[in-house]
């Protein structure tokens, strides 16, 4: 079940950055349109502008792959502990079997 919560997780991240970056560019556009500013300044402003949503975005990117790395961290652990409880099982079910045999 965790991993579909991991899933549905990337599946939120993908589609909010995907509107982040529509909202961005729309908003660049629709800045550009209505600004009374020359040529220069609008080139200005747009360079400022992808600047900050360029490092908004890699923030955003490194922000998602520590999470990342700490679901994975986490899901190896559940896997090593998981397989630690399958051999106690076994050696549970050799005893009972034992015990049984007796």
């Amino acid at each position: 079940m965790e991993g579909r919560e991991v899933i549905v997780y990337e599946g939120r991240i993908s589609s909010w950055l995907n509107g982040l970056l529509i909202g961005a560019l729309v908003g660049a556009v629709l800045a550009l349109l209505f600004t009374p500013q020359s040529g220069r300044e609008n080139r200005q402003v747009i360079e400022e502008k992808t600047n900050q949503v360029r490092d908004q975005a890699v923030k955003l990117v490194d922000e998602t792959r520590s999470r990342a790395s700490e679901v994975i961290q986490r899901a190896r652990g559940q896997m090593e502990r998981s397989q630690e409880l399958r051999e106690e099982n076994a050696i549970l079910e050799e005893g009972v079997e034992r015990t049984y045999d007796l």
